[in-house]
């Protein structure tokens, strides 16, 4: 990560957010100020993670679809404001090894646990592989709900809400555990949508 890069990007997109589809946050401070946390959102459009840098004050480090990554100058960006590649629809140890790293150093990891982006406004089933770091790591996991259709001139609103409670769930990582905790995570951030 470079974080000058980070820095500018972040006042880039919110200038031009502010202008073409200002934000609405409320919540960002349910992100702890400082160690390990997974924040996991719904995800409709490749701009959701520049709403979520904007109006959450700390670096947040997103995993991204490693084809991104495959157009050098778009790589070196995506490098450059501290995202990774992850390979979608596969058991990317890699992934999983640099989300572990990250956490483990304090950092605040992105995720958006549906996998893929969707636009229809609905929160679909989130994968597992978020609820198998969340409960390894034990880091808290902060569910965000981004509202909007990113058209000219419409306001758009991010939620960020409390923790989601996973303590019951234990380091267990078996397929029921790990379907448990994915349906906390998704029903947490759709709460957020409804309040």
């Amino acid at each position: 990560m470079k974080p000058a890069v980070y820095a500018f990007c972040r006042f880039a997109y919110g200038v031009f957010s502010a202008i073409v589809h200002p934000v609405t946050a409320v919540g960002a401070e349910n992100v702890p100020a400082e160690g390990k946390a997974i924040v996991c959102a719904n995800h409709q459009s490749g701009q959701d993670p520049m709403i979520l840098a904007v109006h959450i004050r700390r670096k947040i480090r997103f995993m991204a679809k490693k084809e991104i990554f495959s157009f050098k100058p778009l790589g070196w960006l995506m490098d450059a404001v501290g995202a990774f590649p992850v390979a979608r629809g596969e058991n990317d140890l890699n992934a999983i090894r640099t989300s572990f790293k990250l956490l483990n150093e304090g950092n605040v990891l992105g995720i958006f646990p549906e996998g893929k982006r969707f636009s229809d406004g609905e929160m679909h089933a989130a994968k597992n592989g978020v609820s198998m770091i969340a409960l390894r790591s034990g880091a808290p996991v902060i569910p965000a709900y981004i509202e909007g259709s990113y058209k000219p001139f419409r306001r758009m609103r991010l939620v960020v809400g409390k923790p989601v409670d996973l303590s019951d769930l234990g380091g267990k990582c078996d397929a029921q555990t790990l379907n448990t905790c994915s349906t906390r995570i998704r029903d947490a951030i759709m709460a957020l949508r409804e309040g």
